[in-house]
């Protein structure tokens, strides 16, 4: 978790601003990810509402990022640590920002050029001090735009967050301002699988969060995310559930948001197996996932069609001839 004294020392650095040209930190942690770093770092300095500063945390890459970095000019500003993980050095740099608002960008994705630009202009629309947005995912077919078209409503948000990332695209979609990241304890340094959601339980249940359904980010990963490794995959989805259980304690559906939540967990925990073809751990998953909550829909046709990255339940035609994916039920 980050402490709020050096990122306010941090943000007097900054110094004087227009009021109407709030500043951006761009914040990416790397980490032997020199061969697409650099396309993340174009991409944040060709934003249409210029950024003040990109700030590259390697976490303790045995490659050329540092290189890389240094290649890109004087609004970079490179950072090295050991290695302890993407939340560690998203909060290193969030320490080291001067800006009023933090943008985090994954080495291996990029933005639009309107991304800050068009985000700014919701906080100040909504009043909101976190923003997220839809992005592209990379499927076997080509893209996917994966945007989220569901309430916002603290309680629906909260609950639905329990079960599943239904904000789908992690850290590189959120604009958050700098005061509100302090005040939850930014991401949880424990945490290597998960950490943006775990964040956005935190941020969802003091702040009310906004979202562009607008693609603003790419992700130039796999067609599928398989990289955690499932037991600790599963040990940080345990994890977030005992924190925050507390959120929903007395909702009269509390037991039934977690049951449908611990199975939503066994079943990314099968999804993972399945994918490393380890059948008999992925049968036990789906198993389990089936006895916390029989009502969740087929386990195992959900597992293959995920690996096989199709989803065709989820998928409709949209005006860029891209799939859209929409995650979480609609609004109530």
């Amino acid at each position: 978790m980050i402490s709020a004294v050096a990122t306010e020392t941090s943000a007097r650095a900054c110094g004087a601003r227009q009021p109407d040209r709030p500043t951006v930190s761009v914040i990416i942690p790397t980490y032997d990810s020199a061969a697409t770093l650099g396309d993340a770092i174009d991409s944040a300095l060709r934003q249409t509402h210029a950024v003040a500063e990109v700030i590259v945390v390697d976490d303790g890459s045995a490659d050329d990022s540092a290189a890389v970095a240094a290649s890109r000019g004087d609004r970079v500003r490179y950072e090295r640590q050991a290695n302890a993980g993407p939340s560690r050095a998203r909060n290193r740099g969030a320490e080291l920002a001067h800006g009023e608002w933090l943008a985090f960008l994954d080495a291996d994705d990029v933005w639009l050029p309107r991304k800050c630009r068009a985000q700014l202009s919701l906080a100040r629309r909504s009043g909101s001090p976190a923003v997220l947005c839809g992005l592209y995912w990379p499927t076997e077919d080509g893209e996917a735009i994966v945007s989220y078209r569901g309430s916002m409503n603290r309680g629906h948000l909260v609950a639905e967050l329990l079960k599943r990332n239904i904000l789908a695209g992690g850290a590189s979609t959120l604009l958050i301002r700098r005061d509100a990241f302090l005040a939850v304890g930014g991401f949880d340094d424990a945490l290597r699988a998960a950490e943006d959601r775990e964040l956005l339980l935190r941020l969802a249940d003091r702040y009310r969060l906004a979202y562009l359904v607008t693609p603003l980010a790419r992700r130039r990963r796999g067609p599928v995310e398989f990289g955690a490794d499932p037991a600790r995959m599963f040990a940080g989805g345990e994890r977030i559930l005992e924190r925050h259980a507390r959120l929903i304690a007395d909702r009269p559906d509390g037991w039934r948001i977690m049951r449908e939540a611990r199975a939503r967990l066994w079943q990314r925990a099968g999804l993972r197996y399945l994918e490393r073809g380890d059948t008999p751990a992925a049968m036990h998953a789906f198993g389990r996932a089936m006895r916390e909550w029989p009502l969740l829909a087929d386990p195992w046709r959900a597992g293959i069609n995920w690996v096989l990255g199709r989803l065709p339940q989820l998928r409709r035609p949209s005006p860029s001839g891209a799939t859209s994916i929409e995650c979480g039920p609609p609004a109530p």
